[in-house]
């Protein structure tokens, strides 16, 4: 995404289509870096979300 457009919640396809992990934001780098090589030492296809507020609004928005 560019930014401040809405963005359709995919999570409930990407379920069903792949073993989907989520990761909220903020986190700690370390908690991030561990996420993503644990998802790419995976066999196959795989999904990791990442689901927190945009820093760059100012109301808050999700």
């Amino acid at each position: 995404m560019t930014g401040f457009q809405e963005a359709p919640d995919l999570s409930g396809i990407l379920e069903a289509l792949l073993p989907t992990r989520f990761l909220d934001l903020p986190a700690p780098e370390e908690e991030v870096e561990a996420a993503l090589r644990e998802e790419l030492a995976r066999r196959g296809s795989s999904a990791l979300v990442a689901k927190g507020k945009c820093v760059m609004r100012k109301d808050n928005r999700e």
